[in-house]
């Protein structure tokens, strides 16, 4: 009626337990003899120094254009939105336009995805056959 197993694990365990604490000890020494690294500076020169303030202006300068280069991108694609929602191929097609991304295939592909969109919503939602929802 005695456990054989419970016998080897616990001498395994008994072995294991003053190794694992040793090497605990060994990574301890070793992290308090060696103090950890100073932060990096950025590499992307996204961030200039304070001692020049021609340079932080060029970046001022440059960010602020990044921002308004993403608003506009932001309105275009909420107006496309609009337009897709409201379901007109038309609208789609020149809030595509107005965003002005330069993709060649976006006005094509919106007006194409139109009449898709319209047999979608002539259909009735699909059921699920065990649970009966849609």
């Amino acid at each position: 009626m005695t456990d054989h197993r419970w016998r080897a694990r616990w001498t395994a365990g008994a072995a294991l337990a003053p190794a694992a604490a040793a090497v605990f000890a060994a990574t301890v020494t070793w992290a308090a003899g060696h103090p950890p690294k100073p932060a990096a500076a950025p590499v992307d020169g996204s961030q200039a120094t304070a001692t020049d303030p021609a340079a932080l202006q060029r970046t001022l300068d440059a960010e602020a254009a990044r921002v308004a280069a993403l608003q506009a991108r932001v309105t275009a694609l909420r107006a496309q939105a609009a337009a897709l929602g409201r379901g007109t191929a038309a609208g789609a097609g020149s809030a595509a336009a107005a965003s002005g991304s330069g993709r060649t295939g976006s006005a094509g592909s919106a007006s194409s995805a139109a009449p898709s969109t319209r047999r979608a919503a002539s259909r009735p939602p699909a059921v699920h056959a065990v649970t009966g929802g849609s």
